[in-house]
């Protein structure tokens, strides 16, 4: 079986391809520059140039190709890009496509889920067997998230929010690519709490050792901070209206489907606290 992977040098998309890769499978990791490519190596791992935006690149890179494992940008044209792929995919004979949405994405209450769920009907509407992951916030937010000097500045208030670790989306969505009875499956993925921002700013620093702190920002002081970070004005308005939905509980609610699909439990963010410790403490040295 071969799969193409998109978004494979990506937090999630690296996850599927490191949980995926074994005997009798053929990962195809979708790759938008040759160095990033370099990040993804292994037995039975072959990359290939990819682009929403290059017809014949996907062609290229769909050809041959029994599933697909289908993550797009945050971006205004993400229905176009879904349309590209879908179009080459059926030529190409694609029999399963898994695909990560977002949590929250069937109420279409907001502009990012607006864009999802019209991601998720043309995929309906393709005839291609298909999978969709709707996970919540994802756990290596808060590595990537900016702690200026040790400090997290989120407008989240006391919202709590079920943040799911990466490695159980990954797990939900190997599980869909290998195996069978997923099609159709609209699957919600979340941790096994529901933690306040300031909860898991407190975990990580007792794991770590640090002193990092939570400050609930205001959204028009945040917002200042997104665009001054280079976000495109749509980006960070489309960010704080998710952070709205948030801080009215409606990110809180916690879903068994790592354990249906998997059999195990998903992770807490104290183990996952445990596990990136070495980043956390390089954070807290730097800070």
């Amino acid at each position: 079986m071969k799969v193409l992977v998109t978004g494979a040098t990506g937090t999630l998309g690296s996850e599927v391809v490191r949980q995926l890769s074994s005997p009798g499978i053929t990962i195809r990791a979708a790759i938008h520059t040759p160095e990033k490519g370099l990040k993804v190596k292994g037995k039975g791992i072959e990359t290939v140039p990819f682009s929403y935006d290059d017809r014949a690149s996907l062609h290229d890179a769909l050809t041959g190709v029994d599933k697909l494992f289908l993550l797009t940008p945050v971006a205004l044209n993400m229905v176009e890009q879904i349309k590209s792929v879908l179009n080459e995919a059926k030529l190409a004979g694609v029999r399963h496509i898994v695909r990560q949405s977002a949590l929250g994405s069937q109420f279409g209450e907001t502009v990012l889920q607006r864009l999802h769920l019209a991601a998720e009907k043309e995929i309906e509407a393709s005839g291609i067997p298909f999978t969709i992951l709707r996970p919540n916030f994802f756990m290596q937010n808060y590595l990537t998230y900016p702690a200026r000097n040790g400090i997290y500045y989120l407008p989240l208030g006391t919202a709590r929010i079920s943040v799911v670790d990466v490695r159980d989306i990954a797990s939900v969505a190997v599980k869909a690519l290998r195996g069978k009875g997923h099609e159709g499956r609209f699957y919600p993925i979340t941790g096994p709490d529901a933690i306040t921002a300031a909860e898991a700013v407190a975990l990580i620093s007792k794991a770590s050792g640090g002193h990092f702190m939570y400050i609930d920002t205001p959204p028009k002081e945040a917002r200042s901070g997104m665009l001054a970070g280079g976000f495109p004005e749509w980006l960070a308005d489309a960010l704080l209206e998710l952070y709205a939905w948030a801080r009215a509980g409606k990110m809180a609610e916690v879903f068994n489907t790592v354990e249906s699909v998997t059999g195990k439990k998903p992770h807490s963010f104290a183990r996952f606290c445990k596990d990136h410790v070495k980043q956390f403490k390089g954070a807290a040295q730097a800070a």
